[in-house]
């Protein structure tokens, strides 16, 4: 009888030198029923070794605290790691994180996006805190995410800016249904081509340039530290009264994976989306 495949373990360590993984802890589950506790399941094929780190919550959707790539003989390639970042009843915003430590088809990078979604995706879940961290001293980027009703559906949109200069990285978004509104470039959305900070801060709030779509719905956030802490002003009224909204401070779980590879993510450089896509048209 062949191996049982996914396997599923309490425990994955990783060498932050040689980032070899050793597994440990095989539950004796049933071949394809993982267990009720948190766990690590493990998919191998010929090629590559998948691992995902996943933690039940009480009868809720189980939280999915990593997915990682491994080589044949585990050492590990790359992981990721999807948090999310806002809800409402027409959909979620996530912010994904993906650690490229193999350097076989280029550079070793950290990239990190932000997106709309209208379905649900394994996601780690928010905790909101009641004010931001002292240990947030680092600016990893600023995304805004912007909703829009039109007689032909929603739309939206996430725009992405640089945490140095505020420059505009990226524009990409989600439609209901999938041909909605033409959209040619990001103006049309409200984003500026550039977000100034020191302004924001001193005065938070929010309103688009002249001409463009009003929104009901802004969300401003600033990512610290890789996304470990997020401070997040939601703006529930649109344009109509952009100094009004509301500030939540986000936190996500630092987990062994994350410890364990801290040193080695120190040599990652912080990447993001370095061009600006725009969404599609009618």
């Amino acid at each position: 009888m062949g191996q049982c495949n996914p396997r599923y373990f309490r425990s994955m360590d990783i060498d932050p030198a040689s980032l070899m993984v050793r597994f440990s802890g095989q539950y004796s589950q049933p071949c394809g029923e993982p267990p009720q506790e948190s766990y690590f399941q493990r998919f191998d094929r010929l090629d590559l070794t998948m691992v995902d780190r996943i933690a039940p919550n009480n009868g809720v959707a189980a939280s999915r605290l990593g997915f990682f790539h491994l080589s044949p003989d585990l050492k590990l390639l790359s992981r990721e790691k999807t948090q999310e970042l806002f809800s409402w009843p027409n959909g979620q915003v996530f912010a994904t994180i993906r650690y490229g430590y193999d350097t076989t088809y280029g550079p070793a990078s950290m990239i990190f996006e932000v997106r709309p979604s209208r379905g649900e995706i394994q996601h780690e879940p928010a905790t909101i805190a009641m004010s931001l961290s002292s240990a947030a001293n680092e600016l990893s980027a600023i995304s805004v995410v912007r909703a829009f009703r039109s007689a032909s559906g929603e739309t939206v949109a996430v725009a992405t800016y640089s945490p140095a200069h505020g420059d505009l990285l990226n524009v990409t978004g989600d439609m209901s249904p999938r041909v909605g509104i033409s959209m040619k470039t990001w103006v049309a959305f409200g984003f500026p081509a550039s977000f100034s900070i020191a302004a924001y801060q001193a005065n938070p709030t929010w309103q688009s340039p002249l001409g463009t779509l009003l929104s009901y719905l802004t969300v401003v956030n600033f990512h610290y530290n890789r996304n470990r802490w997020v401070r997040q002003d939601v703006f529930v009224d649109g344009d109509t009264e952009p100094g009004k909204h509301q500030t939540r401070f986000l936190e996500y779980q630092l987990t062994a994976q994350d410890s364990m590879l801290e040193t080695a993510d120190r040599t990652l450089p912080w990447g993001g989306i370095d061009r600006r896509r725009e969404l599609p048209s009618k």
